[in-house]
Parts: structure tokens; sequence; C-alpha cells
């Protein structure tokens, strides 16, 4: 019995050994020709490796991305150590076939994680791997774990763990750059306090305190409006610099009064001081009801659905989650019309002096037939909100611009699919404001 199981063992061993060896080779092997230049099949292989980090296939399927890596390495070993050009190519096929798995599964997971590629780039693009790398390391081994799974085959942990992967990457990028723009401000601030500024110069330091917060709310609501962000940073800056100044010359000897109009020069009447501190006020209250009325919309929607945000002085609705069928502007199925009747409420909650519906595209096709088709979805939802809305028809206007304001890659399904897509511009009511 014993001389029996033996042989059997060795037959079953031969048999896993086979298996581990086919399981190293990539579902989509295509050889390359025996002729082809070793030197430059390489070089090219490289090159899409890099571009495929760019676009995190390195964190969207990093089992994959990684054969692709180590096969093109083995490559390269063995044309300096002067193997056949046959035995390197066969590593290059390799290598090609892992990344195009690896492209595969990366697609899957942006399908799985909408937004997951776009807030993870953003919190780079914002340091926040720098300024948080506990919290950064965190969430890059939460989503390792999704993409091994779904490169295994199973995509439900990612459905149900993606979005809360996805809303942290984006908290990031917001911290990030509140840590980055508002550093100095916040250093200002802080000796300020340290020197008593709350008490002996109250005045300063409470309008320091709401513009340096109405900062912060800014940057979380509007991450990506880098100019608008950056104005509001540097006004901060400038006054908690003035802030520590005037604590200073308070703390030598000074009244408050009189250390502010110091600093503001000989040619700076009181009435030019106190004129620009209403309107610094007014700006601010502006801001912080545009800053609530947004937060009121978001509050409509699942992440999911749409994007709500502030730019110019409007409320920006991003319809992530309206679909048209391919090459029409008809709008259809319960899901659509579940989203519109949202935004019919949001509309009503805000109650607003103007909607501007804007259709855009890919670049995929004729600008012509791009623009054209814009244009009519646009005005499908137009229809829609004017027909089923609380807004009136003389209050809502629509525009199609084609693929002119890309907010993806064109280069990329991911990229195409966010441009794609139906924003709303709402323009809120201004309150008079007294004089």
């Amino acid at each position: 019995m014993q001389h029996f199981k033996q042989p059997v063992l060795i037959i079953f061993s031969i048999f896993l050994l086979t298996l581990m060896g086919c399981a190293s080779k990539p579902p989509h092997y295509t050889p390359l020709a025996p002729t082809a230049s070793t030197y430059q099949e390489i070089d090219r292989t490289k090159n899409w490796i890099e571009k495929a980090r760019l676009r995190q296939m390195d964190v969207l399927s990093p089992s994959n991305f990684a054969k692709a890596e180590n096969r093109i390495e083995k490559a390269r070993d063995k044309q300096v150590s002067g193997k056949s050009d046959i035995d390197v190519l066969e590593q290059v096929a390799y290598s090609r076939g892992w990344l195009s798995e690896a492209m595969r599964v990366s697609k899957v997971a942006e399908t799985q994680m909408p937004g997951i590629t776009d807030a993870r780039k953003g919190a780079l693009r914002a340091r926040a791997n720098d300024y948080f790398p506990k919290e950064w390391a965190s969430n890059d081994k939460d989503l390792e774990k999704l993409t091994r799974s779904i490169e295994r085959g199973n995509i439900k942990p990612s459905g149900k763990s993606g979005p809360s992967i996805v809303a942290d990457f984006r908290s990031m990028e917001s911290q990030g750059l509140i840590v980055g723009l508002l550093d100095r401000a916040n250093s200002l601030i802080k000796s300020a306090e340290v020197e008593n500024a709350p008490k002996v110069a109250p005045v300063t330091y409470n309008t320091t305190m709401a513009i340096y917060l109405s900062t912060q709310k800014l940057i979380q609501n509007n991450p990506r409006d880098t100019a608008l962000i950056r104005k509001a940073s540097n006004e901060a800056t400038d006054h908690a610099e003035k802030l520590l100044a005037i604590t200073r010359k308070v703390n030598a000897g000074a009244t408050e009064e009189f250390a502010i109009r110091s600093l503001q020069g000989p040619s700076r009447s009181k009435q030019v001081a106190v004129a620009r501190e209403r309107r610094d006020r007014a700006k601010l209250a502006c801001l912080e009801r545009l800053l609530g009325q947004a937060k009121k919309v978001r509050s409509q929607f699942e992440p999911t659905e749409a994007e709500v945000f502030t730019e110019n002085g409007k409320v920006m609705v991003r319809l992530k989650a309206l679909n048209f069928p391919t090459n029409q502007a008809t709008l259809k199925g319960s899901r659509n019309q579940a989203l519109l009747q949202k935004v019919n409420r949001a509309l009503d909650s805000m109650g607003p002096a103007r909607v501007l519906v804007e259709g855009h595209t890919d670049s995929t096709g004729s600008n012509s037939r791009n623009l054209t088709l814009s244009e009519q979805r646009a005005q499908s939802v137009k229809d829609y909100l004017v027909v089923n809305g609380v807004v009136p028809r003389s209050q809502v206007n629509s525009v199609g611009l084609g693929s002119e304001k890309p907010i993806g890659s064109n280069n990329n399904a991911n990229g195409r699919s966010l441009n794609r897509r139906v924003d709303l511009v709402i323009e809120p009511l201004t309150p008079t404001l007294r004089r």
C-alpha cells in the first residue's frame, strides 16, 4: 500500500507544478515576432508600464501590474546576460500580457468604485500622502484588499466598501490643501493667540478667524477651484499677518484702533478702512450663504448620483448618474426619473434666480455631432425641469458645449465616461444688502 501511494503523490505533485506553470501565463498572451528588436520592444513596454502607473494601475490591479514589471525586468536581465532574442522577447510578451490584464481589472475596479482614480489623484496632488502618511497608508491598504479581491474575480466587497474609500481620498484631498495653503496663516494665528490676541485685539482676531474658517470651508467644498481657493488662502494669510502685527503693537501700549490705523498707512482714511471692512464682511456673508445652499443641495443626493460644489458665485450640480442611450437624447428609465425628481426637490429648497443646463460629450465623433447631441440632451433635461419642476420656463436655459470642457482624459474609457455629462449651473437669489 505504501509503494502504491508514493507514485500517486509524485504524479499529483507534477500536476500541481504544471498547474502553477500555467497560472503564471497571462490570460491573453500574444508572442512577438522573432525578428523584432529586443531593445525597442523592451523600451516600448517600459514606457507603457510607466503610463499605466500614471493611470494608477499599480493600485487598481496590483498583482497583475507587479507581474508585468517583473517580466520586463527579466527580459532586460536576459538581454544583458546575452540570452537569445527569442527568450528575451518571450518575457516581453509575458509582460505585455500581464499589463493587458491589469488594464482589464483596472476598468472593472473603476466601474465598481466610481471616481476612485480621480479621488486618489486629487489627494496625491494635494500631497495628502506626505501630510497624513498613516491615514494614507491605511486607505491604500484597504483599497489594495478590494482590488486584489477583484483580481480574484470577487467584485462584491468593492461595491460595498468602495464608496467610503473614495470619500476618504476626497476628504484627504481637501485636508491636504488646507494644510498646504493655510499652514502659514494657521501658524501666525497660533502665535497671535499665544500673545493673547483674542483679548487684546478682539475685533481683528474675530475678523481673521471668520476669514480663516470660511477659507477652510471653501477648500472643503471647492478643492478643484485652484484660482479661487488660492486667492482666499492668500487673503487669510494677509489677515493673519496683520493680526500678529496688531497684537504686538497693542501689547506694546497702543490701542487696537490705533494699531489698525498705523498699519493702513497715511494714505488710507478711516472711512476707506470702514468701507473695506464692510465689503469684506458682505463677501464673507455671501460666501457663507452660498456654501450653505450648496450643502443643502448636496444633502439631496447620494455621492454616486451627483457632485455638488460652488464656482464663480454659483452652485454647480454635476449629474453623474444621469444616463442617455448611445447617440440619443431621450430621457429613459426609472433611475433617470428618480434622479431628476431629486433635482426638483433640491431646486425647490433653494429657490434659484436662474438655472442653466449644460450638456457635455466626450471627443468621440465629429465636433458638429457632439455639439448637436449635447444641445439635445441639455434641452431634454430643461424640458423635464420645466414640465415637472418648480422653476418657471423663463428662469431655465440650456446650452450644449460638445466636448469643449472635458473633466477627464478622452484617451481612456473612464475619462470619456466622466466627460459625457449634464451639469446644472444654479444662480442663487441675491439678497438686497443694506447700505
